[in-house]
């Protein structure tokens, strides 16, 4: 027997935790995209997200992400909870984002099962982001990146990337790149002053 369940808000509804009669199964039909602007609206005051610029076709991994780290988290506070798990979900897949401090104990251990990733972790998503796949290749930026003798980080990368697409006659407002790298503008515009030279 098989129950579908239709989530017209397009919010989750914890149906995971019901114990359910063998033999019935839940299938949830979810509108992610419609989870992902009221939880990223609910969250707000916690972590930041590249929203307007964020992809359609990552959705439906982050949701999944989010759901199995939320439960490994308890808090009362559930606007913590969510940016806490969206963090970690984020940073799995490789999007960027910044998480302002929470008091939250267990946040270390998460952190650890949850490393920073490197910066290739999160060039596909600054490719398909900023639409300039067609451009630049992940491997231009790789080898503009080792040419910079810094520490590596999205500043750099988003320096990196506005640098190389004016070159190739592809304007990308620094907005765009701050947005999508969740950086500053007048970090992006320092940094791209000081490398500018070496690439």
């Amino acid at each position: 027997m098989k129950i579908v369940v239709k989530v017209a808000d397009g919010y989750f509804k914890p149906l995971h935790k019901v114990n359910l009669p063998e033999g019935i199964e839940i299938v949830l039909e979810i509108n992610t995209r419609k989870w992902f602007e009221e939880i990223t609206e609910k969250t707000k005051d916690f972590v930041k997200l590249p929203g307007k610029f964020f992809p359609d076709y990552l959705i439906d991994k982050l949701y999944i992400e989010y759901l199995n780290i939320v439960k490994q988290i308890s808090s009362s506070r559930k606007e913590c909870r969510d940016a806490i798990a969206l963090f970690f979900a984020c940073r799995k897949l490789g999007i960027p984002c910044k998480l302002k401090k929470i008091a939250y104990k267990p946040f270390k251990k998460l952190a650890k099962r949850y490393s920073p990733p490197s910066l290739t972790h999160y060039l596909d998503f600054a490719l398909k982001s900023l639409g300039i796949g067609d451009i630049l290749s992940q491997e231009e930026i790789l080898e503009a990146l080792k040419k910079v003798n810094d520490n590596p980080n999205l500043t750099t990368l988003g320096a990196v990337i506005y640098i190389l697409a004016k070159r190739k006659g592809r304007r990308l407002t620094q907005e765009r790149i701050c947005e999508v790298l969740t950086i500053t503008s007048v970090g992006l515009r320092k940094k791209a002053k000081k490398i500018k030279h070496l690439i």
